[in-house]
């Protein structure tokens, strides 16, 4: 095959039939063996190592290289495991997609903060880097020495860290793959030189193309983008648009047709579909439903929506639980994932002004507070994140958090504390350690607060998190056990005081060094 499109096996699995698993990739190698690589990241593909379930930004490359005038004999997205079957000499160029490829994302640090704060040494990069790095040192990759373009949410890491000549990584995309891959995958295929980096720009909703191989979760992008603007997201999500509902509904069939049981609508906030400003709107977000829904039934299939955010929930909260009630949540508890971040208005005037709108940011806490309220109400466990470390945080700031923690500490909500990453307009600052969070009395009570609520809710829906699950016997059990240690340890750790955080920390680390 001239060109290879894949990505790293954490984004190439459907974690055996629940994304929430995916989480686990996360986890270090350390924990991550051979036996539960099976159980947690499955591959499926044909004998010549085409995948038959992709990613779904690959999914979008492959689909718009073929729009460009590639045939499918000359493209294959593959199997991350069966690389040897379709990398070969007549490979000009390889494309691989990453989330988190050198383990500095979001989730591989509250993982790492997490296993320091229980006592256990991390040993190992993160899955996720881990099977990224897999790819592109794969031996075949290594003999036969195609080109390698590498885009996705997290191709600003190789940039950032200087690791892009080291590992051997000709092109990084930043931003959207439409309207730049076709010109540089012909690049490589006819031998030119390419480009250090491309910034690739929005492109208008007509111009993406529906997918041709099916994806993982039956993922199906109904919107793109968010436009809030906060200075800490990717540039990505700067300009939002909605694909046609021609394109959705063809999408959710094909995949539906090649064998899926759901419908997943992907969406940074779900409820704005349709609409042209922050307002949803009603007529459109309701038909797409009602379309969506008459596939489902058709096909016996579940529909699932991933992103939303608290200001659109409670612009339009009888909406947010009509779709909850009738469309989603049918007989079924599932999370919804909500970027909270902050609990003072302060910083969401500094930081993220356009995370309240069309509310003030004095309104916010109480916003995310009644949200999560319609989303419960509506069967939506609501998974929030929450950011410490922020520019410009001061302790004021932080209590503000914790006060907002409190007042949804009786909600259905799992909130992560995550430790600020440089990205977006601030790319280039340090990043936050586990020391900066743990020696600060006060942040160190916000962590091990929304630790500690985040545990307890999980222990709460373990079906949940394990729904779908092969070996979900196996699955449940490891999560009880581990959930049941992590509650002990924490109890342990919040009556310490500044010294004893000291020496506690002093050991772990001491036993990392040993290790190491």
């Amino acid at each position: 095959m001239k060109i290879v499109l894949t990505g790293g096996r954490a984004l190439m699995s459907d974690y055996n039939g629940t994304n929430y698993m995916g989480f686990a990739s996360a986890l270090p190698t350390s924990v991550i063996g051979k036996r539960l690589e099976k159980i947690f990241f499955p591959t499926y593909s044909d004998e010549h190592g085409r995948a038959m379930l992709s990613n779904y930004s690959i999914a979008k490359i492959e689909a718009t290289l073929i729009r460009a005038g590639f045939s499918r004999d000359e493209v294959v997205v593959a199997d991350p495991t069966k690389l040897d079957k379709v990398v070969k000499e007549d490979t000009e160029v390889l494309g691989v997609t990453c989330m988190d490829p050198l383990g500095v994302g979001y989730g591989s640090g509250i993982v790492n903060m997490a296993m320091i704060l229980f006592g256990i040494v991390p040993r190992g990069i993160s899955y996720m880097s881990k099977s990224f790095l897999d790819v592109i040192n794969h031996p075949s990759v290594k003999k036969y020495k195609p080109k390698i373009i590498v885009g996705g949410e997290a191709s600003w890491q190789f940039l950032d860290l200087n690791m892009q000549e080291k590992l051997g990584v000709d092109t990084v995309v930043i931003g959207e793959g439409e309207r730049v891959a076709p010109e540089l995958f012909k690049k490589a295929v006819n031998g030119e030189n390419l480009p250090k980096m491309v910034n690739g720009p929005p492109v208008d909703a007509k111009e993406i193309p529906p997918i041709l191989t099916p994806s993982i979760g039956g993922m199906v992008e109904i919107t793109r983008g968010c436009g809030r603007g906060c200075k800490f997201c990717t540039p990505t999500l700067l300009k939002f648009r909605s694909i046609p509902l021609k394109t959705i509904l063809k999408e959710a069939e094909f995949n539906l047709k090649h064998g899926g049981k759901n419908i997943g609508l992907h969406s940074e906030d779900f409820l704005r579909y349709g609409s042209r400003t922050l307002i949803p709107d009603d007529e459109k977000i309701l038909n797409l439903f009602e379309k969506v829904e008459k596939l489902a039934k058709k096909y016996h299939a579940d529909i699932g929506v991933d992103f939303v955010t608290a200001a659109c929930t409670m612009t339009k909260p009888k909406l947010a639980e009509k779709i909850g009630r009738e469309y989603v949540n049918v007989g079924k508890r599932c999370f919804i994932e909500m970027g909270i971040e902050t609990g003072s208005p302060r910083l969401v005037k500094i930081i993220m002004p356009g995370k309240p709108l069309p509310f003030k940011a004095e309104q916010y806490p109480e916003i995310v507070e009644q949200a999560i309220g319609v989303l419960n109400d509506a069967g939506w466990p609501v998974v929030g994140t929450l950011i410490t470390k922020l520019p410009e945080e001061n302790e004021d700031d932080v209590i503000k958090t914790i006060e907002l923690l409190d007042n949804i500490k009786d909600l259905d909500v799992v909130p992560f504390v995550l430790p600020f990453i440089p990205m977006g307009q601030f790319r280039g600052r340090e990043m936050v350690m586990l020391r900066d969070v743990l020696e600060d009395d006060v942040r160190r009570e916000l962590f091990i607060k929304g630790l500690d609520k985040s545990v307890i809710q999980i222990k709460r829906d373990v079906r949940i998190v394990t729904r779908g699950i092969t070996k979900s016997i196996f699955a449940k059990f490891a999560l009880t056990l581990a959930v049941h240690y992590m509650l002990k340890k924490l109890k342990k750790i919040e009556n310490m005081d500044s010294n004893e955080i000291e020496e506690y920390l002093g050991k772990i680390e001491r036993r990392a060094e040993i290790a190491a």
